[in-house]
């Protein structure tokens, strides 16, 4: 995650795993402050289970995980695997 602004900023790398049914069943969550212009990289991840069919992740990147002072918004477009 590249911070392009001239100021530390807030990054939540969220990671969540879901069923074909579109119901979330596993989540995994990363935060850190990034100093300005500087890049950071995430990992997150859980396990799986042992059938994976149907199953897909999205990865959001948000400002905060913080929903108070204009947290929780998405400073992303939302990328899903298997891409659709």
């Amino acid at each position: 995650v590249k911070n392009n602004s001239n100021e530390t900023k807030n990054a939540a790398l969220i990671v969540a795993l879901y069923d074909s049914e579109e119901a979330m069943i596993n989540i995994s969550v990363v935060e850190q402050a990034i100093e300005a212009d500087k890049t950071v990289k995430f990992a997150a991840g859980f396990k799986l289970p042992a059938n994976t069919s149907g199953l897909k992740v999205k990865v959001f990147v948000w400002n905060s995980l913080n929903a108070q002072n204009g947290g929780m918004q998405p400073i992303t477009d939302a990328v899903i695997f298997p891409q659709e």
